[in-house]
């Protein structure tokens, strides 16, 4: 972050905290009764890779006070260790009037699940589900590619605009071995001290009714002079991943004169060969459609598919979208479909 105004940085704060390590019986029941006094905590897990399958390592939750982090490997490896040590936990976790706030849920949940012995995680707030459906680029808040900080621009965006803080470089890193040094607890803990705190100051700054203007204000990129701001009001953005979602949204469209669209492909195993449309993105002046192709192509059937296709091939219709060499294929959910009417302003 070079070219952006310089923040203190987040560790200051992280600091000032008291990080509880659980690594047994006595120290969990000690840190599940902090907890219970809470209406809304930070939420994380980290996640190592085994031979066969993905297992969570440490359950990270934050508080106004605590940040605390519960070893669940070496939970599990003590002689007297069973599944009961972890169910005040796990029924805290599954406890719907206990709201927990973390980033990028989608996939911790379920390893979250299996760690706890079966209880499903509910009152869960995604912060990153917010900003999915946007995208700034910036080379100086991106991650490379297949890095295991990829998800960390949104995250580092959040941390500068609305905690006013910065993250370290180093704290991309993710330590996970079986002893952790200070800065290594440091960085386990950051992204639930942060999702927090940022969700705190969410609630103290803005009401329900002002989300639209808290994500533009969220979304700003830090500059020298000028600040750039990108709005699209979550609530017209829908996720379409059922066949009365898929009909909805094919009948509106049909409306509409002039529309956006763009898609994003999921990569095969097999070396050379095209990869799968994972999701297509279809846009008018007021709602973006967000098509999980993946989940509609076990729902649908080809004659659903050919409403889809009537819209891409209407020449009524103008279809505007960037670098569409690409995303044309996205029309390929209806075969043998040709776009008309395109423009590629790119």
């Amino acid at each position: 972050m070079d070219n952006f105004r310089r923040k203190p940085s987040i560790v200051d704060e992280i600091k000032k905290q008291r990080i509880l390590h659980v690594n047994d019986r006595k120290t969990l029941d000690h840190a599940v009764k902090i907890l219970n006094r809470y209406f809304v905590v930070g939420l994380d897990a980290k996640v190592q890779r085994g031979p066969s399958r993905k297992y969570v390592t440490y359950i990270v939750l934050a508080t106004s006070n605590e940040l605390i982090l519960v070893d669940v490997h070496s939970l599990q490896r003590m002689p007297t260790s069973k599944m009961f040590d972890l169910l005040a936990l796990a029924k805290l976790l599954s406890d719907p009037n206990i709201t927990k706030v973390g980033f990028g849920m989608s996939a911790k949940q379920q390893l979250i699940k299996v760690a706890l012995g079966g209880y499903f995680l509910q009152g869960v707030v995604d912060m990153q589900e917010a900003f999915r459906a946007i995208e700034i680029t910036n080379s100086h808040l991106t991650a490379p590619s297949g890095a295991a900080c990829e998800g960390l621009r949104t995250l580092e965006k959040i941390c500068y605009n609305l905690l006013d803080k910065q993250i370290p470089a180093e704290l991309c890193d993710n330590p996970e071995g079986a002893y952790l040094s200070e800065m290594g607890r440091i960085g386990v803990v950051t992204e639930a001290f942060i999702v927090f705190h940022a969700y705190v100051e969410l609630e103290r700054r803005v009401r329900p009714s002002h989300l639209q203007s808290l994500i533009a204000e969220l979304l700003t990129e830090p500059a020298y002079d000028d600040y750039l701001k990108l709005c699209i009001p979550w609530n017209s953005v829908y996720l379409v991943e059922t066949v009365d979602g898929y009909l909805d949204a094919v009948e509106y469209l049909k409306t509409c004169s002039v529309i956006g669209f763009d898609s994003e492909w999921k990569p095969t195993r097999c070396p050379g060969a095209p990869g799968r449309m994972a999701l297509l993105q279809v846009a008018s002046d007021d709602k973006v459609f967000l098509f999980d192709v993946l989940e509609l192509h076990r729902v649908l059937t080809y004659g659903d598919w050919a409403l889809l296709k009537s819209i891409f091939t209407d020449s009524d219709i103008v279809k505007l979208g960037f670098d569409t060499r690409t995303d044309r294929g996205s029309v390929e959910v209806a075969p043998r479909t040709n776009l008309t009417s395109r423009a590629d302003v790119s």
